[in-house]
């Protein structure tokens, strides 16, 4: 790195420092030089003298000051003086003349000015005591300032009159002085006539910033008690309640720096305090006050509040229930005569996916902006409402929320196949829609998204926000795009399923807007957007179609079933008979026999009231029905597969005999673990049982 990357990078480094407050930072010796340097310096060429200068031990412990950006006025360096001779016996010094530094004293000053010696000064203004000058003269020296010392006893320690000359330790019981006890005592008067009091430190500190505004690049050299004065005076304008601001001031150390402004903030009159502001949010946005005004001869010359106030539904979190929320109802009724909402809605924290709270200082946030750039807002949204109830912590984390784009990529999948189905319709006229269903699944879906659309009014209604999302979710992959789907490529009707596909757009898009909205001005009417539309409202039934439907997908699921377990490979196909025992049932499903052939990937489906039972097939039961699924069988491999699953299974119940004959480990073990071993032990001798009977039977 050249001087102005290793200033870059400390700047930067700086900046973020700004933000932070009492930490510790672990460093290496060259780049902490940098930090002390450029927190104090932009310039790039005094560094390296600062540098051949800076020491530091290892291990040893520096303090940084890391001052936030000044908003106005003229910055003025402050430091404390060195230890003086009073300093280090413990006696109060006051205004005591006569009084200088120890080497200690001295050696602090000259680290003083190695930590300002990338800082520019043309002058120093000390006290005039002598332990100041001093200090003020080592400075100057140090620094290189050719100016004299410019003296100001404006700049004097507080007068502690009667106390000054006698033991810290006698006047307030300890080997520290308290600035806190001792501003007190001064308030009080218990020094004397002669002693400071808050009036007479109040018009000191108020000429020091007078004559300072004047001053530029000027390093000032006070003491303790006095510094502390001018900085509450910078902050707060005024010197009251002085002991509680030396209570949490931490209290400065000889030679230490601090940096105030010369001209103090004031807060605009002209505003309205925060929450107060926020109160009158529902209706000021609205037009309010000039409504009020309106009367029979003077039409209401704002009609949004006519149109939007009161709204309906507040959302919010809880947190801010009084601090908000209960404001909003006060003024709401107050100025207007109405509640601005008749429901508060409260949300949950939003939580890392351990449940704890999301803070910078922990680094567990998620940035939304970042995250939506990546997976979409419409998944983000999914994340934040299925699993989200009322009041309840809500857990993120960006694997829940990556999990939540398949399912937007899933219903971005099914347009494109409507789209495909579509081609040779002309998609901005009205002849092309239907939902007059003909086929049995085309009755079964019409029938499924009725009773979804009521049942996730209902839930809306009640403000049951995840559970609504949640079926939502799970209809329309699990339904829709999964059987319904699949049924459309045997059972084509392109009308029909592009009627549907708008109604699934309409009610997923409270959930995934963006998405919807998208699909929607591909595949809608023309100039029109989903936002407008009504919710699905759909009354079809048909409660046989929908039970037979049903039967159709057990039917399918279970032969999935048994090619798992009897590893057939998925693509091979093969036949299956179902022996219904009714002859009803039998004429009704051979309406499904092809779309079943489909989804199942069957050669052939014989369906008949009772059929004779395949020499090699497995069976399974379907709401009474005998399913007879043919298993395409090679004896040889299939003795050479059962042999070898009976040698591991044979290997691990040994070794599970073995754990629990261990007296150490049975002793020892958690018993939740021994138990455990136990039922793994029963479960591999109960599945080699099977095994060995499957063999003995082949």
């Amino acid at each position: 790195e050249d001087l102005i990357d290793i200033s870059r990078r400390a700047q930067d480094v700086i900046a973020r420092l700004k933000k932070e407050d009492n930490v510790l930072v672990i460093g290496h010796q060259n780049f902490t030089s940098a930090l002390f340097h450029f927190s104090r310096s932009e310039n790039e060429e005094k560094f390296v003298r600062f540098r051949s200068e800076w020491k530091w031990e290892r291990g040893e412990v520096k303090e940084l000051m890391v001052l936030a950006d000044p908003v106005a006025g003229n910055l003025i360096s402050f430091v404390r003086h060195g230890e003086s001779e009073w300093n280090k016996k413990g006696l109060i010094q006051g205004q005591q003349p006569g009084i200088y530094l120890t080497e200690k004293g001295k050696e602090q000053a000259r680290k003083t000015a190695q930590e300002l010696s990338g800082k520019t000064f043309k002058k120093i203004i000390s006290s005039d005591l002598e332990r100041a000058v001093e200090t003020a003269e080592i400075l100057r020296q140090e620094l290189g300032i050719n100016a004299t010392v410019e003296i100001w006893p404006e700049l004097r320690e507080w007068a502690m009159g009667t106390s000054e000359t006698k033991k810290i330790k006698d006047i307030f019981g300890t080997e520290k002085f308290p600035y806190d006890g001792a501003a007190e005592k001064l308030e009080a008067g218990e020094f004397g006539p002669n002693a400071d009091n808050p009036t007479r430190l109040l018009a000191r500190a108020e000429k020091v910033f007078e004559k300072l505004k004047k001053e530029e690049d000027v390093l000032v050299v006070s003491h303790g008690g006095f510094l502390g004065v001018l900085e509450k005076f910078s902050r707060d304008g005024h010197l009251k309640d002085l002991p509680e601001f030396f209570k949490t001031r931490k209290d400065p150390k000889n030679g230490s720096v601090m940096v105030l402004s010369t001209e103090r903030l004031t807060q605009d009159k002209d505003t309205l305090d925060t929450w107060f502001s926020s109160a009158l949010w529902p209706f000021s946005t609205l037009g309010w006050p000039a409504y009020a005004g309106a009367s029979a001869d003077k039409p209401d010359e704002t009609p949004d509040f006519k149109k939007f106030y009161p709204t309906d539904v507040l959302e919010t979190g809880h947190d801010i229930l009084f601090f908000w929320v209960a404001r909003m109802i006060m003024f709401g009724r107050y100025a207007t005569g109405k509640y601005p909402f008749h429901t508060v809605y409260l949300h949950g924290l939003v939580c890392d996916e351990n449940g704890q709270k999301m803070s910078k200082s922990k680094g567990n946030g998620i940035d939304p902006l970042e995250v939506i750039e990546e997976v979409g807002a419409d998944a983000v949204r999914l994340s934040l409402v299925i699993g989200a109830t009322a009041g309840n912590p809500i857990p993120l984390g960006k694997a829940k929320i990556t999990g939540y784009r398949n399912f937007v990529n899933k219903l971005w999948n099914a347009g494109r196949f409507v789209q495909m189905q579509m081609e040779d319709v002309d998609v901005q006229t009205n002849n092309y829609l239907s939902l007059m269903p003909e086929s049995l699944s085309e009755k079964w879906i019409l029938t499924r998204i009725s009773d979804v659309s009521a049942s996730v009014s209902q839930k809306l209604e009640k403000y049951e926000i995840s559970a609504a999302g949640d079926e939502i979710y799970h209809f329309v992959w699990d339904e829709f795009c999964s059987w319904f789907l699949e049924t459309q490529k045997v059972d084509k009707n392109p009308a029909f399923l592009y009627g549907v596909f708008l109604e699934v757009l309409k009610l997923a898009h409270p959930l995934v807007p963006f998405i919807t909205e998208t699909l929607w001005k591909e595949l809608g009417p023309k100039d029109s957007f989903l936002i407008e539309q009504e919710f699905p409202m759909l009354k079809f039934k048909d409660k046989q179609a929908a039970q037979l439907f049903a039967s159709m997908q057990e039917i399918v699921t279970e032969i999935r079933k048994v090619r798992a377990e009897k590893k057939l490979n998925p693509k091979d196909k093969i036949s299956v008979k179902i022996s219904t025992g009714h002859t009803a049932t039998s004429s009704a499903l051979q309406e499904a026999k092809e779309v079943m052939k489909v989804l199942a990937n069957l050669s052939d489906v014989e369906i008949a009231e009772k059929v004779s039972k395949p020499e090699r097939s497995a069976m399974v039961i379907v709401n009474g029905m005998e399913i007879f699924v043919e298993v395409p069988f090679d004896s040889l491999a299939e003795k050479k597969r059962l042999e070898h699953e009976i040698e591991i299974l044979e290997k691990s119940i040994s070794g599970l005999k073995a754990r629990l004959s261990n007296k150490a480990y049975t002793e020892k073990a958690p018993d939740q673990l021994v138990t455990q071993t136990k039922q793994q032990l029963a479960d591999a001798e109960a599945e080699l049982k099977t095994l060995q009977g499957e063999l003995k039977t082949l």
